[in-house]
């Protein structure tokens, strides 16, 4: 497998395979099917996250299968983006993490739902089966 150059400090990695992606915060080696990027000190790490991120269906439509989706860096190279201003894309960033954390909160929140309606279920069902409540006034669908 061909290893590519060390790369140095905050990277992007793009598992071609599969595409999944990283922050790295440490040296690595790449195999020639994970897309490594170093970002120059013009560009947020988060913001070429993010980016990359939006365009996983650009990357993946790149790739050929054999046994499995592979694709490489060039396959990728002819895709184009614009990339903003560094203080454009600080703001991008924080606005994404901004929703981001509210659609946590959120997912978190029904979840929570979900499983309080299933304690009620159970509760519902112990309670007929046990008498508690009578369920012959319910017509049944």
């Amino acid at each position: 497998m061909e290893q590519t150059e060390l790369i140095l400090n905050q990277q992007i990695s793009y598992a071609a395979n599969i595409g999944d992606m990283a922050i790295l915060t440490f040296n690595a080696c790449f195999p020639d099917s994970i897309v490594g990027f170093l970002p120059s000190k013009m560009t947020e790490i988060f913001f070429l996250y993010y980016l990359f991120s939006s365009m996983k269906k650009q990357f993946l439509s790149t790739a050929v299968l054999n046994t499995q989706l592979n694709l490489n860096i060039e396959r990728i190279s002819n895709l184009f983006t614009v990339i903003p201003p560094l203080d454009e894309q600080v703001k991008i960033t924080k606005f994404l993490e901004k929703e981001l954390q509210n659609i946590d909160q959120q997912k978190a929140k029904i979840k929570e739902a979900i499983e309080l309606l299933k304690e009620y279920r159970t509760a519902l069902i112990t309670n007929a089966v046990t008498g508690k409540i009578d369920v012959r006034q319910f017509p049944i669908p």
